[in-house]
């Protein structure tokens, strides 16, 4: 009676929880992939620009 085996428990709580735990990792992953394209993308704009800026004022 005090036993907690169950001859019943194919261990499909434990497989959700593994599958929840690797979507919320991917999940993660994909706003981290995400949010470093941002950051590249704005430096790139900003080199374009300070680029250019320079280029102007040299060639006054």
């Amino acid at each position: 009676m005090g036993s907690d085996w169950d001859p019943w428990d194919d261990g499909a709580e434990e497989a959700e929880l593994v599958r929840a735990r690797q979507v919320a990792c991917a999940g993660w992953a994909a706003i981290f992939t995400i949010c470093v394209g941002v950051v590249l993308c704005v430096a790139a704009v900003v080199l374009v620009v300070l680029v250019g800026l320079f280029l102007l004022v040299r060639g006054q």
